[in-house]
């Protein structure tokens, strides 16, 4: 295929994928902030548990470290899907709910060959989405009172990395990532019941034909909508020590600064019936406010055996300072230091095998645990995950990957929330020579 083909393609798969970036499971766990935040694994290190700060590999594009970009000999895509099934738990309530987001649009390329490799794509950094009702007593009377707080959105980095060799074994990297998107939240409150026909009953004692489309009850509604815009930065150490010329100790350090991400917030207040209908003659307010959400620092430190093109062993260990976060009105509720531990494996039997596929087949499996940055009722939540996946190799250097996650966050014994989750991480890798004139066509 030649290379504008491919561009072409790729540009195709891009604007049909690009409105599943919004769309995601519901948690309530992506409340504070800007939400939940997503990490720069593609499905191989999915995988492993999302290990990768020190695992390079040739075949597939490493988002954890840009200083291993180096690594990557042809001209890459990848492309994933994200998927994942939610059972949120709270006492005696369960409810169940799933999703599915582009994870990740992403290219490679060589621009001198084993000394410098750029690589610039689109992923996600954060997603919102969340439905939360509390129902509670007017203290001193039966009358219950209700508030509701929904949420959708979340933010996008387009990015732009290069990883190059200064030494023998040595490469660093730096990733610059433009940050953009908006985050709507929606907080309303009313009092009395919100079913249409228990209104009626409470108002006349019987309940009658009427319209149960309109209510005579009001609720007031708080609507804030929140536009970001930033660039970031991200650097990448890596060193790899030779044993033999196929065995290697991998060592590697990533550092995301703390930064300001610049906004708009724009806040309004209404007033509708327990409908949704409008209230006419009630003028609404609207308050616009220019701000920031502090993004802290984060640090990783990854270490890994290496068999070539055989057998891989990593670990991860990182940390993020999220007790200096600040949300956009500068308060700094809601958040804890979150570290993070990861352990992968990655095999392969036999990757010049001509008699069995299976033997070419990349195998991944891992688990991590990690103190999330979330608090609930000032409590931590925990996350503990144990994820597998393959690639399935396709012609010469390219695959099909899968990844898979089982894990749990939080506790009922702990917290009033537990979120049991299923994730899965699918995708397509193409490797090929691009931007080569060839001698025939």
């Amino acid at each position: 295929m030649r290379t504008q083909n491919r561009i072409i393609l790729t540009a195709v798969i891009a604007v049909s994928f690009s409105s599943l970036f919004a769309q995601v499971g519901q948690s309530p766990f992506s409340l504070n902030g800007i939400g939940d935040i997503r990490t720069l694994a593609t499905a191989n290190h999915f995988g492993m548990a999302e290990v990768g700060i020190a695992t390079p590999t040739p075949f597939n594009i490493n988002n954890m470290n840009p200083a291993m970009l180096v690594y990557n000999r042809l001209s890459s895509f990848q492309m994933g899907v994200a998927l994942d099934r939610r059972s949120v738990a709270t006492g005696d309530t369960t409810q169940t709910n799933g999703g599915a987001l582009l994870n990740n649009l992403v290219f490679s390329f060589p621009v001198a060959l084993d000394r410098w490799t750029m690589s610039f794509g689109l992923m996600p950094l954060s997603n919102v989405n969340y439905d939360v009702e509390v129902t509670s007593l007017v203290p001193g009377t039966p009358i219950p009172t209700t508030s509701k707080f929904e949420g959708e959105g979340g933010l996008v980095q387009a990015y732009f990395s290069n990883g190059i060799r200064i030494a023998k074994g040595l490469s660093i990297g730096l990733r610059g990532s433009y940050i953009f998107g908006s985050i709507e939240n929606e907080s309303s409150s009313f009092v009395g019941r919100s079913n249409v026909e228990q209104d009626i009953l409470e108002r006349g004692g019987v309940l009658v034909e009427a319209d149960t489309t309109i209510s005579t009850r009001y609720k007031g509604i708080l609507n804030k909508r929140t536009t970001y815009g930033d660039v970031t930065l991200g650097f990448g150490v890596h060193y790899r020590y030779a044993k033999n010329d196929d065995t290697f100790f991998d060592f590697g350090l990533t550092f995301d600064p703390a930064t300001n991400v610049d906004g708009n917030s724009t806040e309004w207040l209404s007033r509708r019936t327990l409908g949704n209908r409008v209230v006419v003659g009630f003028d609404s307010l609207e308050v616009k406010t220019p701000g920031s959400f502090r993004l802290p620092n984060r640090i990783g430190v990854g270490v890994a055996y290496e068999k070539l093109l055989n057998l891989t062993i990593g670990a991860d260990v990182t940390y993020q300072k999220w007790s200096e976060a600040r949300e956009f009105d500068g308060s700094s509720d809601g958040f804890s230091d979150a570290v993070r531990v990861a352990l992968g494996v990655e095999w392969i039997p036999e990757v010049n095998s001509i008699d069995t596929y299976f033997e070419r087949i990349t195998y991944r499996m891992g688990f991590s645990y990690e103190q999330s940055p979330y608090l609930v009722n000032n409590s931590r939540v925990n996350d503990f995950g144990i994820n597998f996946g393959w690639s399935l190799p396709v012609g010469s250097g390219s695959s099909f990957d899968m990844g898979f996650r089982f894990g749990q966050r939080g506790n009922l014994n702990d917290n009033p929330i537990r979120e049991r989750y299923f994730k899965a991480l699918v995708g397509v890798t193409i490797n090929d020579r691009w931007f080569v004139r060839r001698r025939f066509d």
